[in-house]
C-alpha cells in the first residue's frame, strides 16, 4: 500500500514538471540560425532558395525589407528579380512571373529568414542569386541601419544526385539497429543469468535460515532446556524488552553454543570488529576468522592481507604480503600484478630485478612515450649505433636524427650527407647531397662548389643543367681561351651575326672575320664588299668597294667590268674619264650602230669636215654624203657643185642670187659655207631642212655642248629610254640617271629599285634592294615593311632571324588568336610551368587549365586539389579541397573517407558534426573497445540508467556492475541488494538479501 502511494506521488510530481516545462516552451522565442541554402536542383521540380540573417541581439526591433537579384551563367550583372517590403510580395522580373513564391518570416516586418520558392525549375534558372537585407534597428533614442547580402550559386541538373551524408547517414542508421539489437540480446543473456543466479543464492539463504530454525526449535524442546531456568528466564526477560541484540545473546546463551554466545554477546556490545570476529568464528571460516581477527586487532597490512586470502585472488593476495612483510620493490610488483597492466607489471618486474637498463626500458614503456621507448630499448641491447640513433630521436634534432639513422644504416654516403647536414655547411652539404644522390654531374657541381673555384663551379653548373651553349662557353670559361670564349659567349646569346663573327676570329681566317664583322655592323655595302673579298672574285671587289666609296660613275664602271661586257666597259669608263666625245664614242659603240660609231669618231678626232662627212653618211642622204665629201677633200669646184646638187636649184649656185631672192635660210646655208664653219652649216642645213629634232642636234652641237647634243641625238634617233637617259645626264639628276640607265638596260629589278630610289620612299627602296638581292626572307620583310602591317613585320623579321620560337610567336599574333599567342610567348620565354598552363589554355580544358595555373602559382594545397580535380577521384577531389580550405575536421574526415575506413570515416564524421556524444562513441568504434563502445552508446542514447551500467562496465567494478544493472531492470529489492553490497554495509547486505 505504501508503495503504491510512493509510486502514485512520484508520477503526479513527474506530470507537473512536465507542465510546467511545456508551459516555458511555449512562452520562449525560436532562435535563429544562419543556414547556408542548397544549390543543386532537378529540372521540372520546385526550390527553396535559402537566406538566412539573424540579428545579433533579438531583443532589439527591427524592421527590414528584401530584394532578390539573379545573375545567369554568361552575363556580368545582376538583375532585379524580386522584392519583399511591408509584408507585399512584388516580382520585378518577367522570366520569374508567377513562378516565386515568398516562404520566409510571416507576417511581420522583422525579417530575419528571407527564403523563397522557385517553382518549375528550367536549365535558364542557373546562375548566382543574391539576397539583400535592408534592415533598421530601433533603439530608444536612435535608429541604426544595417545591410546584409548573401550569393546562392544555383546548379540545375537533369536528375537528383543522392549525396554522401545521406549515404553515410543510411548506412551507419542500418549499424546501429543491428548493433543494438546484437547489444540487447546480449544483454538479455547475461541479465537472465544474472537473475538465474541470484535465484539459486536465494534459495540457498533461505534453506540456512530454515535450518536455523529447525535448530532452535529442537534445542527449545531438550530435557537441558527444562533445566535451564535461569537461561530461559534471561530470555524471556530480553524478549519482554524487545531489545534485539540482547534476545539475540540470550538465544545463543539458553542454545549453549560458544561460538553463538560469542557473536551475540559482540552483537550486544556493538562492537563491529568483535562483532565481525564471532560471526567468522560462528560460521567456523578460518579465512574469515583469520580476516575478522586482523580487523580486531586493527593492524592494516595484516588486515589487507587476510582480505586477500578471503578473497582466494592470488594477485591480492601476492600484493597483500608484500604489504605486510613491508618489501617496497615487492609491493610495487604485486600491485601491478593486481592491476593487470602490462606494462606497470614489466617496469615493477625490472625494479625487483634491480637492472638499471630494463627498468629505464619498462618506465619508458610504462610512459608510453615512443622516443623514450625506443632509446630504452636500444639501452638494453647496448648497441652503440641504435642508442645514438634513438637519443638524436628523443632530442627531437631532425639533422642528429638523419645523422644517427645513417650510422644506423651503415651507408657511408648517407653518413657523410647527414653529417654535412648537422655541420650546417652549405657547401659540404650540397656534395654530400650529389654523392647521395650518385648523380655525376651534380656531384661535378658540388665538389666546384666546395672547392670554391669559379670558373669550375660554372663549367659544373652548365654541366648539370644540360644546355650544350653554356656548357660549351663554360668550358671557353675555364680553358682561359679568349676567341673560344668570344665564339661561345656568342653562341649561348643565339645572336646569329655575333656567332659568325666569333667563329671567324676563332678560325683566324682575316676574310672572313672581315665579312663576319660587316654583317654584325649591319652595313649592307661593306657586308657586300666583305662577301666579295671573302669568294677572291676581283671584279666584283672592285663594284663592291665602288659601291662602299658611292662613287655613280665608279661603280657603274665597276658593273660592266662586272659584266664582262667590252663595250659597257668602254662606255663606263669614258663617263669615268668624263671626255663627252668618247663618252659619246663609246655610247655609238655599246649600241653598235656603224654611221653613229664613225660620226662619234669624228667627232672625237676634231676633224669637222670628217664629222660633216660622218653626219652626212648617218642620216644616209645621198647628196649631202657627196657634198661633205667634197667639203672633206676640200675641193672649191667640187663643193659648189655639190652644194648645186644638193639643192636642185641653180640659183642657189650664186650666193648673191639666194640674197636677192631674199631667202633667209638658204642665204645663211650658202653664207656659212661660204665661211666654212661646220657646225654652223650643220644647223644651216638643219634649219634649211625644217627638221626640228635635227635644228636641235645642230644646234647643240653648234653650242659645243656635250650633254644637250647626247640629249638631241637620242630626240633625233626617237628612242624614248635613251631620251631619258640623255635628258637625267642633262639635268644632273644621278637618281633619275641610274632608272634611265635600268630602263635601258630592261632590268626589271634594277628598274624597280631605281625608280624606288628616286621617289625617296625608303621602305620602297628596301624591298627593292631585297628583290635585287633575290633573299626570300628579307624581300618577304621588305613587303612586310613597306604595307606598313606591324604583325606581319613581326612575323617575317622573326622568320629573317631564324629564330623558330619567335617565329611561333609573331604567326600566333598575325593570326590575332589570344590563346595561341600566350602559348608560344610562354614559348619563348621558355617558362616551363607558364608554357603548360598557355597549352592548357589552348587546348580549353578546365581541369588542366585548374592544374597548370596551380602549377603556376606554387601553392601546393590548390596544386593537389587541381590534381584530384585532373584525375577526376571523388575523394581525393575531397580531400584537396578539404585542404585548400583549411578546415581540420573536414580534412580527418576527408581523409578517413580516402583510405575507406568505416569506424574511421564515422568518427571524423562525427568530428565535423561537432556532436560530442556521437564523437565519443564513433572514437570507442574506431578503438573497438566493447565497454567503452557500449557506454558511448548509452552517452548516444542519452538513457542514465544504461549510461550508469556501462560506466560500472567500463570501470570493471563488479559491485557497481551488479547496482547499475538493478537500477536498470528498476528492480527495487536488487537495487537494495546491490546498493548494500557496493557500500560494503554486512547487516544491510543480509537485509537486502533476505529481502530479495
Amino acid at each position: 500500500m505504501e508503495r503504491t502511494a510512493h509510486h502514485f506521488l512520484s508520477a503526479r510530481c513527474f506530470l507537473f514538471l512536465c507542465a510546467l516545462c511545456a508551459l516555458c516552451v511555449s512562452m520562449s522565442d525560436g532562435a535563429c540560425a544562419e543556414v547556408d541554402s542548397d544549390t543543386d536542383a532537378v529540372v521540372g521540380q520546385d526550390f527553396k532558395l535559402g537566406c538566412i540573417s539573424c540579428k545579433v541581439r533579438q531583443e532589439v526591433e527591427a524592421s527590414a525589407t528584401v530584394d532578390w537579384y539573379f545573375k545567369a551563367r554568361g552575363e556580368t550583372e545582376f538583375a532585379h528579380i524580386y522584392s519583399y517590403a511591408d509584408e507585399v510580395p512584388t516580382i520585378i522580373d518577367e522570366r520569374f512571373e508567377g513562378r516565386v513564391n515568398w516562404t520566409g518570416s510571416p507576417k511581420t516586418t522583422d525579417l530575419q529568414d528571407a527564403s523563397i520558392y522557385l517553382l518549375n525549375v528550367n536549365f535558364n534558372d542557373s546562375g548566382v542569386y543574391r539576397c539583400f537585407f535592408s534592415r533598421t534597428l530601433t533603439y530608444m533614442y536612435y535608429e541604426y541601419p544595417a545591410t546584409a547580402s548573401k550569393l546562392i550559386h544555383l546548379n540545375v541538373m537533369a536528375k537528383a544526385a543522392r549525396g554522401t551524408a545521406s549515404i553515410v547517414s543510411e548506412v551507419m542508421m542500418y549499424v546501429s539497429i543491428i548493433g543494438l539489437q546484437l547489444w540487447l540480446l546480449v544483454e538479455m543473456i547475461y541479465c537472465y543469468r544474472k537473475i538465474a543466479a541470484a535465484g539459486d543464492e536465494a534459495l540457498r539463504a533461505s534453506a540456512s535460515v530454515t535450518r536455523s530454525l529447525l535448530i532452535i526449535s529442537h534445542h527449545s524442546f531438550t530435557p537441558a532446556a527444562k533445566e535451564a531456568p535461569c537461561t530461559l528466564c534471561f530470555h524471556s526477560l530480553a524478549t519482554l524488552l524487545e531489545t534485539p541484540t540482547l534476545c539475540f545473546h540470550s538465544l545463543a546463551t539458553l542454545l549453549e553454543t560458544p561460538t553463538l554466545c560469542f557473536h551475540s554477546l559482540a552483537t550486544l556490545l556493538e562492537t563491529p570488529t568483535l562483532c565481525f570476529h564471532s560471526l567468522a568464528t560462528l560460521l567456523e571460516t578460518p579465512t574469515l576468522c583469520f580476516h575478522s581477527l586482523a580487523t580486531l586487532l586493527e593492524t592494516p597490512t595484516l588486515c589487507f592481507h587476510s582480505l586477500a586470502t578471503l578473497l582466494e585472488t592470488p594477485t591480492l593476495y601476492f600484493h597483500s604480503l608484500a604489504t605486510l612483510l613491508e618489501t617496497p620493490t615487492l609491493c610495487f610488483h604485486s600491485l601491478a600484478t593486481l592491476l593487470e597492466i602490462p606494462t606497470l607489471y614489466f617496469h615493477s618486474l625490472a625494479t625487483l630485478l634491480e637492472t638499471p637498463t630494463l627498468c629505464f626500458h619498462s618506465l619508458a614503456t610504462l610512459l608510453e612515450t615512443p622516443t623514450l621507448y625506443f632509446h630504452s630499448l636500444a639501452t638494453l641491447l647496448e648497441t652503440p649505433t641504435l642508442c645514438f640513433h634513438s637519443l638524436a630521436t628523443l632530442l627531437e634534432t631532425p639533422t642528429l636524427y638523419f645523422h644517427s639513422l645513417a650510422t644506423l644504416l651503415e651507408t657511408p654516403t648517407l653518413c657523410f650527407h647527414s653529417l654535412a647536414t648537422l655541420l650546417e655547411t652549405p657547401t659540404l652539404y650540397f656534395h654530400s647531397l650529389a654523392t647521395l644522390l650518385e648523380t655525376p654531374t651534380l656531384y661535378f657541381h658540388s665538389l666546384a662548389t666546395l672547392l670554391e673555384t669559379p670558373t669550375l663551379c660554372f663549367h659544373s653548373l652548365a654541366t648539370l643543367l644540360e644546355t650544350p651553349t653554356l656548357y660549351f662557353h663554360s668550358l671557353a670559361t675555364l680553358l682561359e681561351t679568349p676567341t673560344l670564349y668570344f665564339h661561345s659567349l656568342a653562341t649561348l646569346l643565339e645572336t646569329p651575326t655575333l656567332y659568325f663573327h666569333s667563329l671567324a676570329t676563332l678560325l683566324e681566317t682575316p676574310t672572313l672575320c672581315f665579312h663576319s664583322l660587316a654583317t654584325l655592323l649591319e652595313t649592307p655595302t661593306l657586308c657586300f664588299h666583305s662577301l666579295a673579298t671573302l669568294l677572291e672574285t676581283p671584279t666584283l671587289c672592285f663594284h663592291s668597294l665602288s659601291t662602299l666609296l658611292e662613287t655613280p660613275t665608279l661603280c657603274f664602271h665597276s658593273l660592266a667590268t662586272l659584266l664582262e661586257t667590252p663595250t659597257l666597259c668602254f662606255h663606263s669608263l669614258a663617263t669615268l674619264l668624263e671626255t663627252p666625245t668618247l663618252c659619246f664614242h663609246s655610247l655609238a659603240t655599246l649600241l653598235e650602230t656603224p654611221t653613229l660609231c664613225f660620226h662619234s669618231l669624228a667627232t672625237l678626232l676634231e676633224t669637222p669636215t670628217l664629222c660633216f662627212h660622218s653626219l652626212a653618211t648617218l642620216l644616209e642622204t645621198p647628196t649631202l654624203c657627196f657634198h661633205s665629201l667634197a667639203t672633206l677633200l676640200e675641193t672649191q669646184t667640187l663643193c659648189f657643185h655639190s652644194l648645186a646638187t644638193l639643192l636642185e636649184t641653180p640659183t642657189l649656185c650664186f650666193h648673191s642670187l639666194a640674197t636677192l631672192l631674199e631667202t633667209p635660210t638658204l642665204c645663211f646655208h650658202s653664207l656659212a659655207t661660204l665661211l666654212e664653219t661646220p657646225t654652223l652649216c650643220f644647223h644651216s642645213l638643219a634649219t634649211l631642212l625644217e627638221t626640228p629634232t635635227l635644228c636641235f642636234h645642230s644646234l647643240a652641237t653648234l653650242l659645243e655642248t656635250p650633254t644637250l647634243c647626247f640629249h638631241s641625238l637620242a630626240t633625233l634617233l626617237e628612242t624614248p629610254t635613251l631620251c631619258l637617259h640623255s635628258l637625267a645626264t642633262l639635268l644632273e639628276t644621278p637618281t633619275l640617271c641610274l632608272h634611265s640607265l635600268a630602263t635601258l638596260l630592261e632590268t626589271p629589278t634594277l628598274c624597280l629599285h631605281s625608280l624606288a630610289t628616286l621617289l625617296e620612299t625608303p621602305t620602297l627602296c628596301f624591298h627593292s634592294l631585297a628583290t635585287l638581292l633575290e633573299t626570300p626572307t628579307l624581300c618577304f620583310h621588305s613587303l612586310a615593311t613597306l604595307l606598313e602591317t606591324p604583325t606581319l613585320c613581326f612575323h617575317s623579321l622573326a622568320t629573317l632571324l631564324e629564330t623558330p620560337t619567335l617565329c611561333f610567336h609573331s604567326l600566333a599574333t598575325l593570326l590575332e588568336t589570344p590563346t595561341l599567342c600566350f602559348h608560344s610567348l610562354a614559348t619563348l620565354l621558355e617558362t616551363p610551368t607558364l608554357c603548360f598552363h598557355s597549352l592548357a589554355t589552348l587546348l580549353e580544358t578546365p581541369t588542366l587549365c585548374f592544374h597548370s595555373l596551380a602549377t603556376l602559382l606554387e601553392t601546393p594545397t590548390l596544386y593537389f586539389h587541381s590534381l584530384a580535380t585532373l584525375l577526376e577521384t571523388p575523394t581525393l577531389y575531397f580531400h584537396s579541397l578539404a585542404t585548400l580550405l583549411e578546415t581540420p575536421t573536414l580534412c580527418f574526415h576527408s581523409l578517413a573517407t580516402l583510405l575507406e575506413t568505416p569506424t574511421l570515416c564515422f568518427h571524423s564524421l562525427a568530428t565535423l558534426l561537432e556532436t560530442p556524444t556521437l564523437c565519443f562513441h564513433s572514437l570507442a568504434t574506431l578503438l573497438e573497445t566493447p565497454t567503452l563502445y557500449f557506454h558511448s552508446l548509452a552517452t548516444l542514447l542519452e538513457t542514465p540508467t544504461l549510461c550508469f551500467h556501462s560506466l560500472a562496465t567500463l570501470l570493471e567494478t563488479p559491485t557497481l556492475c551488479l547496482h547499475s544493472l538493478a537500477t536498470l531492470l528498476e528492480t527495487p529489492t536488487l537495487c537494495l541488494h546491490s546498493l548494500a553490497t557496493l557500500l560494503e554495509t554486512p547487516t544491510l547486505c543480509l537485509h537486502s538479501l533476505a529481502t530479495l
